[in-house]
């Protein structure tokens, strides 16, 4: 039993064994009806299972709801007033309820005899969550853990950008009902993870990665020789780093990883989005020296002059667009350089810096175990022509052979079906993975032995 199970199980106890001691104790007067402090209850237990992705809000809000009904309880016994069970029943049925409604991270079984468990470890004074997923059948498992890509992302891939996607929990439900076991987790700063995102420069979530290995290979359910690391996008970096510097790590699967340098990939980048939009080719053209001039400053670190720039190119897209849709700007000037100011503050943060002077092939080179890269047809983040290429050059020098390349057809960078590929369509996706990752994953792992 997990702790969300725990916590809903304690509080349908708690309410159930209140109400029947104050049922038991006998008062000459009934009340039947739903008192507005147990509507209360009931409405606040109710937004505790709506928000029970955000485990840290929703069981906040479970919470309050469990001591309203107490208090409700509580009230009526001096009030004259004996409780009948019905009255509390809206409350205790939800908290029933809330546990499939919270999902699979909230569930000790999943179907098929898949088991996840709420996990810890620690690195250092960064205390991580996650959820770990095991197959059915007799234990050691083979085992991978998942690192997810740029931006604040909970175990389950997560992210406000792209609401209702959860790509590692697919992910840990497919390999695990293939014989696998996954480890994902909260992002330090995220969830229920400590620590602060923004702060966390690259090596932190290295760091993280390989305490994560660690835990996982140290497992008693786990083979140990046989736990590999599986990236998403920037995610790649880390699971590359993780397995250069890591012998316990057995293979590594990489989604839409990046063998290039940051610069050249982020160049890449904006030639691909501009042509998915639909632009022409001499804007197309346009944008990217715009890109270079920008990445230019940033690595010569001349921020006012970046400042300047960027607000240009702000007003200057601005000033292209109907006035109908600036007219509630107001002023473009000002509108522009309050843009332009937040994007050179990010621009300045450690980890951008470091992302745009990385080379990823360098860190390929150094993976001497067996490689699935996958990459999406229609990926505008990580183009897969420029990255499967160098790739298997990166290898090559390393004189490791042993790889293997999948490109998803009609795939994005998020590994969604898309139209155009388009970062601008994201969220309008159905959220689910396009045809052929899952397949292309579990097939490969059973190639190499490790799905029993």
């Amino acid at each position: 039993m997990n702790t969300s199970q725990i916590y809903i199980a304690v509080s349908i106890a708690v309410l159930a064994s209140i109400a029947l001691l104050v049922l038991l104790t006998g008062k000459s007067r009934r009340e039947s009806r739903l008192t507005p402090l147990a509507g209360l209850a009931f409405g606040f237990v109710l937004a505790g299972i709506l928000f029970g992705d955000d485990r840290l809000i929703g069981h906040s809000l479970l919470g309050i709801g469990v001591i309203l009904a107490v208090i409700d309880i509580f009230k009526k016994s001096k009030s004259n007033s004996a409780v009948r069970l019905h009255t509390m029943l809206p409350v205790v049925l939800l908290l029933a309820l809330g546990d499939p409604i919270y999902g699979a991270s909230a569930s000790a079984q999943l179907s098929g005899g898949v088991v996840t468990e709420e996990i810890t470890f620690s690195n250092g004074k960064i205390r991580l969550a996650g959820t770990l997923t095991l197959p059915s059948g007799d234990a050691p498992h083979a085992a991978v853990v998942l690192f997810s890509g740029s931006g604040p992302q909970d175990r389950d891939g997560a992210t406000k950008t792209i609401p209702g996607y959860r790509p590692f929990a697919i992910i840990a439900e497919h390999l695990a009902h293939n014989g696998v076991a996954v480890l994902r987790y909260d992002d330090r700063g995220v969830g229920e993870s400590s620590g602060e995102y923004i702060e966390a420069t690259e090596p932190d979530f290295i760091s993280d990665a390989e305490t994560a290995l660690r835990y996982l290979a140290g497992r008693k359910e786990i083979e140990s020789k046989q736990v590999g690391v599986l990236g998403h996008s920037e995610g790649c970096l880390i699971a590359t780093k993780v397995a250069a510097n890591n012998p316990q790590a057995a293979f590594v699967i990489s989604l839409a990883g990046g063998a290039v340098d940051g610069y050249t990939l982020l160049l890449r980048q904006a030639e691909r989005q501009g042509q998915a939009e639909g632009m022409s080719e001499e804007r197309v053209a346009e944008t990217v020296q715009e890109q270079r001039r920008i990445f230019d400053l940033v690595l010569a670190k001349e921020w006012e002059e970046l400042t300047e720039v960027v607000s240009a190119t702000i007003l200057k897209r601005l000033e292209a667009l109907p006035k109908e849709k600036t007219a509630a700007i107001g002023d473009m000037n000002s509108f522009a350089k309050k843009r332009a100011l937040r994007s050179v503050s990010a621009f300045q943060h450690p980890r951008y810096q470091f992302l745009l002077r990385h080379d990823f092939g360098k860190d390929w080179e150094k993976v001497s175990v067996p490689v699935l890269a996958l990459f999406g047809e229609l990926d505008v983040q990580c183009d897969a022509s420029q990255n499967k290429v160098a790739l298997k050059q990166a290898l090559a020098r390393n004189e490791n052979d042993d790889v293997k390349i999948v490109i998803v057809p009609a795939a994005n960078h998020c590994f969604m079906k898309a139209r155009t590929g388009s970062m601008s369509e994201y969220a309008t996706l159905p959220k689910d993975f396009a045809p052929g990752l899952l397949e292309a994953i579990s097939s490969w792992l059973l190639e190499k032995n490790i799905l029993k």
